[in-house]
């Protein structure tokens, strides 16, 4: 059925217990994926290709030019991103000239070609507090929140290894050694 697609947008949220910061992830080796997020209008769009199985992924093997997009948190209606993503649907279609609407003005797109989760180190799972809010414009070496092991009381930094934007984040919860805590997004090849 994916045969007869001239665009996928797929549509999501952030995982469980997680927050996305509005944005885009598409494969921007494709100049035609590239210029699909760029025109869907949020202003972030994060470079990846997608897990293997992803339906954005085999959509793009298949020669579908494919994006994602993600904002807000689980289980909740999130009046603002459901209409973020409603107009970049409308933009997208426009762009595609699928409507009779002219596109709207398409704001400058902040494009990170690297992103990576920061995680709870080995030994160091507790209640985690974060310092660092969605959007922060972080360096390496910043603090970006706290850890409590609720048995010792003994307390670990999460300290970012890079700098970067805040563009996914875990809630205040219990987390475990390897939970992805900070999902950071950089311009450069490497930091």
């Amino acid at each position: 059925m994916l045969h007869h697609c001239d665009a996928l947008v797929d549509l999501h949220t952030a995982s469980n217990n997680r927050a996305n910061l509005p944005q885009i992830r598409a494969d921007l080796s494709d100049p035609e994926i590239r210029e699909l997020a760029i025109h869907f209008g949020v202003g972030i769009v994060v470079g990846g290709a997608g897990p293997d199985g992803s339906l954005r992924r085999e959509a793009t093997k298949i020669g579908i030019p494919s994006i994602i997009y993600e904002a807000g948190e689980p289980n909740r209606f999130q009046e603002q991103e459901i209409n973020r993503g409603v107009r970049g649907v409308e933009n997208i279609m426009a762009y595609l000239d699928m409507t009779g609407r002219a596109e709207q003005e398409i704001p400058a797109a902040r494009i990170y070609e690297k992103s990576r989760w920061l995680r709870t180190s080995p030994g160091e799972g507790g209640f985690f507090f974060p310092a660092a809010e969605l959007g922060a414009i972080i360096t390496a070496g910043e603090l970006l929140g706290v850890i409590i092991d609720p048995l010792t009381n003994e307390s670990h930094e999460v300290i970012s290894p890079l700098s970067g934007e805040i563009v996914g984040m875990a809630v205040s919860r219990p987390v475990l050694s390897g939970y992805a805590l900070f999902h950071v997004a950089w311009h450069h090849p490497d930091p």
